[in-house]
């Protein structure tokens, strides 16, 4: 027989249930007039359930459909072109088609394709297995007829031949045949008839059902998918509003729309529409654009245009191709943020202003609003630039002096003659909705790449290089085809990655979005790019003496600010700025900051009668409450951490290293939550969060297996026949106090390392920074550290007095570790005195910075700029003054401001001080010194043009010179962004000056005299010296202490471990 078309197969599988069957199958026998009757009534019967059924569809399709669309669709259509190259003869554009795998084309080529069955396998179907088993007499015709049908399947097969197409029309065929089977079974069976008039008289009920579901149920279930569906899915509709200047290449909306699509699938799902702006759609500007780009690209083939890599495009003759290169990463750049801002506020201004905008995004869904939008607009700009000549090149002498080797000796070829030109995009993304911002440079490519699709293909080749077109005319594979995939690959990850910060931060912070908290601009060095790269594996503070990760350290105008003139309107003063903007992300976990902050006494959150305002260091306004600690509860805490104590002292080493290891991937897991509990109530930027999460994880991890090495000893004795041992125990409980400045290091290091050793604490946070603290303490409970082994707790300032002489004078806490400033450890000191009690402190600083006239100026003075202005100088390691032999000064004072001025930019907002106090204390010391005759190296005192702090939590950086004795600064520890750069005539004298202060610290030296260098700092009475390297140094394996009014004792490592033991000697006689 012929071969069935699909249509015919179609219109079987619709017919299915209609008694005229004469063509269903070859060779089938003649039923008996009989069945033929019985089978006219089952068919009357079903057409009765099918009738209902059809009326029960009906009114579904009838019904609304509803207003929270799923994920992203895209249409399956794939382009067609007359012109393909034969290598893509078959290929669909990634940027003119959905993902991989997300159509029904792709999943039929992947499905297995059916395989007849054998004559010895079971030939029944599922559905006759469940149902009664028919009589001898229909399972010998069933088997015939099944013995018939493999016949057929095998002579359709053959004549369908092989390839996917053979097998795909065997699968269907089978398909057909086994649907006919279960017809028939279905009609010739008395129980499953009846089960067919149970299903007619349960469709009635069903009906009614409906209308029930549809009043009251699904109103109610769509409420509840809006609370637990991921906080962005509200935003059902994503509208992309993309400008470029880039002339007839194929359009970017297919590509911007897979990126989008393939994010959003991931992360919240809703709608998405690309708009180009109206300059970008006027005939011959884009190619492959048509009227249909007016309104918006929802995926599919855009007009008649072919994909980036679909098709030879690029041999088009009379075709003026144009990437639109701008020169200049800094002009590129800052034109894609313009053209950005300037389409916002033109899209915003004619719809009555981005605050109408977002209000109505924030709508409740209902009929009248079934759904939200949100408006984005993104920015491509093409820009070249030289690249740098310096990377990989040999030097002029090899290692032993001799000259250099000629080409063709080595294995390195020699660089061109020429610097090389080099095309990258900048993407610039704005969401002013949700006031965000991203930047980025994409992967650069040869700007010879650029010309040759450029280039018109008319007769001679235009601007293609003569080695380009013998590759052509030799049959070769046309270069610009893979160029062509180059730059969509290109452009492609470039969006894709400011895609995905858009999108998971709108979902970080849509939890929070009643936090009101600023966002803020980051600038790179006007001159270079800096990749910033962290190493996991590094410690600590160890990778910021990298030269050049400073220039991410820097702040710019807020947006904040700059959306109360509008987008853009801070051009005019970034001009000297390629800006990579980003946020304070605030808060990103997910805890109910409505109620107060809990206490956690012995594992337990705990309310008190008395709560206290956080405010936030950026607005100065208040966060949220916290719960403070009454005396009487810090007794209760002390009480259940000397029960803790009795069984806790007892565990073995492998039970607490398993907490801790597993507090450190918590930790880990939690990182960007916590990161934001820290940022909002610290003033912390990200790279300050970020390493103190990193070193806490460090710390965790490096205490986790100290236990196993906690160990005894058996000295001789004098006495023969006697003999003594040596142990090692714990204390008991550890009274701990932390500051809020890098509180998860220092909170947890006041407790890590007692309870490694067998101690259990109680951790008094400060009040600046509760949630953070509380947070150290749902950690730890989350990593199944016993109940009472550690209680967190915070009070309000005027409770400070009261709370800490209870805990202290408690007979139960043996030993207090203190954190803060000088003149706090010795009010904590002189209490624990009068109970004598040990206590381990790490107090004040007034560190200096020795640059020898041999230091490497450049690494000296970045190291000196950060050193005293990371984290706004309120570091106890921070750099106070920097003492420069006077043959150096006027070199080294051009090169600091010029490294400040990185650290943070002139142009950006004053950094953020935790607290006014602190503010007003700087802003004494620095007139103070300009009073009394010392000058102004870099910054301002007094000039508000300059300086323009806009909130009393502000200072910016300040550079003083010629500072004196008799100037209070010189002394005292200002704690903030001011430092004093001093002259000196030899190495004697700055060892001198180094240790003119009553505290010791840290400090630093810059030579290149290695011997030199530790010379002077064995000299300097300092509790750590770092040559080279910034005085802000911490690491996990490194015990870290001071000494006079900087403390005593040390914390980290097998240092911190002893600190937490106490020594026992037992002696025998035998």
């Amino acid at each position: 027989m012929a071969r069935k078309g699909a249509d015919d197969l179609l219109a079987e599988l619709d017919q299915l249930g209609v008694e005229d069957k004469q063509g269903a199958a070859a060779g089938s026998q003649q039923k008996p007039a009989a069945k033929d009757q019985a089978k006219q009534t089952k068919k009357e019967a079903g057409q009765e359930d099918e009738d209902v059924l059809a009326d029960l569809q009906a009114q579904l399709a009838a019904k609304p459909q509803s207003s929270r669309p799923g994920t992203p669709r895209m249409s399956s259509s794939t382009t067609s072109g007359t012109n393909k190259s034969p290598k893509r003869a078959e290929h669909t554009p990634a940027s003119s088609g959905p993902p991989s795998g997300r159509n029904s084309e792709d999943r039929l080529r992947s499905a297995p394709a059916a395989q007849p069955r054998k004559s010895g396998e079971e030939t029944r179907p599922y559905h006759q297995s469940s149902t009664p088993s028919a009589s001898e007499e229909q399972q010998q015709q069933q088997e015939k007829a099944a013995a018939s049908e493999q016949t057929q399947q095998e002579q359709q097969q053959q004549q369908a031949g092989g390839g996917w197409w053979g097998s795909m029309f065997s699968a269907a065929s089978a398909a057909v045949k086994q649907a006919e089977s279960i017809a028939k079974e279905i009609r010739g069976n008395e129980e499953a008839q009846k089960w067919a008039e149970q299903v007619k008289g349960n469709i009635t009920n069903l009906q009614s059902f409906g209308g029930e579901l549809r009043n009251r149920a699904i109103p109610t279930f769509t409420t509840l998918l809006s609370h637990i569906a991921p906080p962005i899915s509200a935003h059902e509709r994503l509208q992309i509003h993309a400008t470029h200047d880039i002339q007839n290449y194929p359009s970017l909306d297919p590509l911007i729309y897979s990126t989008f699509s393939r994010i959003m699938s991931q992360v919240e799902g809703g709608d998405l529409l690309v708009i180009q702006r109206g300059s970008e759609n006027r005939p011959g500007r884009t190619r492959g654009e048509s009227s249909a780009a007016e309104k918006g690209y929802r995926g599919g083939v855009l007009g008649s245009g072919n994909g980036w890599s679909d098709g030879p495009w690029w041999r088009e003759e009379g075709v003026v191709r144009n990437l639109s290169i701008v020169p200049g990463l800094k002009e590129g750049s800052r034109l894609a943020r313009v053209s950005a801002e300037s389409y916002a506020r033109e899209f915003f201004e004619a719809r009555g202003g981005v605050e109408e905008a977002a209000k109505k995004a924030a709508e409740t869904l209902s009929e009248s609003n079934p759904t939200r939008s949100s408006d984005i607009f993104l920015a491509i700009q093409a820009v070249s630039y030289t690249a740098d000549r310096e990377l990989f090149a040999d030097s002029q002498r090899d290692e032993d002096g001799g000259e250099k080797k000629k080409e063709g000796e080595g294995n390195v070829v020699p660089p061109e003659e020429e610097a090389e030109e080099l095309v990258c995009f900048a993407i610039y993304l704005h969401d002013p909705m949700h006031s965000l911002s991203f930047s980025g440079v994409s992967q650069p490519f040869p700007a010879k790449w650029a010309s040759w699709l450029d280039a018109s293909s008319a007769e001679g080749g235009g601007a293609l290089p003569e080695s380009v077109r013998e590759i052509i005319e030799s049959g070769g594979v046309d270069p610009r085809e893979w160029v062509a995939e180059w730059v969509e690959e290109i452009l492609s990850t470039s969006v894709g990655v400011v895609a995905q910060r858009e999108e998971i931060h709108r979902c970080q912070n849509s939890f929070f979005a009643g936090l009101d908290l600023p966002r803020f601009q980051a600038p790179l060095c006007p001159t270079q790019l800096t990749i910033l790269t962290l190493f996991p594996a590094s410690t600590t503070w160890a990778w910021l003496c990298i030269p050049g990760l400073s220039t991410v350290l820097g702040w710019t105008k807020r947006q904040s600010d700059a959306s109360e003139e509008g987008p853009g309107s801070g051009e005019s003063q970034n001009t000297q700025h390629v800006t990579l903007r980003t946020r304070m992300n605030g808060v990103n976990g997910k805890v109910d900051t409505s109620q107060p902050v809990p206490l956690w006494i012995a594992g337990q959150e705990t309310t008190s009668d008395t709560t206290f305002d956080v405010v936030s260091p950026f607005t100065g306004e208040k966060l949220w409450q916290s719960y403070g600690v009454s005396p009487q509860q810090a007794t209760q805490a002390v009480e259940r951490a000397q029960q803790a104590f009795k069984t806790w002292r007892k565990t073995k080493p492998a039970t607490r290293r398993s907490i801790l290891l597993k507090a450190a991937d918590i930790f880990e897991a939690r990182r960007d939550e916590l990161a934001g509990y820290m940022k909002a109530e610290t003033g912390a930027l990200d790279m300050f969060a970020g390493f103190n999460l990193t070193g806490t994880i460090e710390n965790f991890r490096d205490v986790a297996g100290r236990p196993a090495n906690i160990l005894g000893s058996i000295p001789q004795t004098q006495a023969d026949g006697t003999g003594a041992f040596v142990f090692k125990e714990p204390h008991g409980v550890i009274y701990g106090i932390a500051p809020w400045n890098a509180p998860y290091l220092l909170g947890t290091r006041a407790f890590l390392y007692a309870i490694a050793a067998g101690n259990t604490a109680v951790l008094k946070g400060s009040e600046l920074c509760p949630r953070t603290f509380w947070a150290m303490g749902d950690v730890l409970k989350q990593a199944g550290l016993p109940d009472g082994v550690l209680s967190v707790i915070y009070h309000r300032p005027e409770d400070a007095v009261a709370v800490s002489n209870t805990i202290i004078e408690h007979p139960s806490v043996l030993k207090v570790n203190f954190t803060g400033s000088t003149a706090v450890g010795s009010i904590i000191a002189s209490k624990a005195g009068k109970e004598l009690k040990p206590v381990l402190m790490e107090l004040g600083g007034k560190a200096s910075a020795i640059v020898c006239e041999d230091a490497n100026l450049e690494r000296a003075a970045m190291q000196c700029a950060l050193g005293s202005f990371l984290h706004a100088g309120q570091i106890c390691m921070s750099t106070e003054r920097i003492l420069v032999n006077r043959k150096i000064l006027p070199q080294f004072t051009e090169a600091l401001n010029a490294a400040a001025a990185q650290v943070y930019s002139p142009e950006g907002d004053a950094p953020v001080l935790v607290a006014p106090p602190g503010v007003q204390k700087n802003q004494h010391l620095r007139s103070d010194a300009v009073q009394k005759g010392a000058t102004v190296a870099f910054g301002s005192v007094d000039d508000t043009t300059k300086t323009k702090e806009t909130s009393a939590h502000r200072l910016r950086p300040i550079i003083i010179s010629d500072v004196k004795k008799e100037m209070e600064i010189y002394y005292t520890e200002s704690f903030g962004p001011s430092v004093s750069l001093i002259a000196v005539d030899s190495d004697e004298d700055a060892i001198a000056i180094a240790n003119d202060t009553e505290y010791g610290l840290s400090g630093a030296v810059f030579t290149e005299n290695l011997g030199r260098g530790l010379k002077i700092a064995k000299e300097v009475e300092s509790g750590a010296v770092h040559i080279n390297s910034m005085t802000v140094h911490d690491e996990a394996s490194l015990p870290h202490g001071g000494v006079r009014k900087s403390g005593w004792g040390r914390f980290n490592a097998e240092w911190g471990m002893e600190e937490f033991l106490k020594t026992k000697t037992v002696t025998y006689v035998e």
